[in-house]
């Protein structure tokens, strides 16, 4: 997949959940973001795909996480934005009525960088819409990783 392709798959999933449950949401933006993981883990190891096939190795995200963080290769920042949406999406998974709270969101900035935090802060009014920011730039992290699968190899 191309810049381009990832890039209309981002605008569509956001367009398409615009309406949703603050659930919903979570739950489609950290599916997609291990699709993202996945494609990064089979672009490092010459034998990922073992590793990405659920049936096979019974890995969860954030084991998949565990593994990249310790190549050394994955960016801190990029770990901890994913690490913080499996987070949110385990609080959803245990209080069925759970919603984003300013806490949720003012755990990003701390790992967005205070510039990119304030932009979310001003320009957004719910936290949904917040969240929708933050995932947005979490997608943009994951496919500037794999424009450099080449660099991250593991040798």
């Amino acid at each position: 997949m191309n810049e381009a392709e990832r890039l209309e798959e981002i605008k569509t999933f956001i367009g398409n959940t615009k309406q949703s449950e603050e659930l919903s949401f979570i739950l489609i933006s950290v599916l997609v973001c291990e699709k993202y993981i996945d494609e990064i883990i089979e672009s490092m190891l010459i034998n990922g795909k073992y590793l990405t096939n659920f049936k096979e190795s019974k890995l969860y995200l954030f084991d998949k996480m565990k593994i990249l963080k310790a190549t050394g290769k994955f960016p801190e920042r990029t770990y901890n934005m994913i690490l913080g949406l499996n987070n949110l999406r385990n609080k959803f998974a245990h209080e069925i009525s759970y919603s984003i709270t300013e806490k949720d969101i003012s755990t990003f900035g701390k790992y967005m960088g205070e510039k990119y935090f304030k932009i979310i802060e001003i320009s957004r009014k719910t936290n949904l819409e917040k969240m929708e920011l933050i995932v947005f730039f979490t997608f943009g992290h994951l496919a500037k990783i794999l424009e450099y699968k080449e660099e991250i190899k593991l040798k």
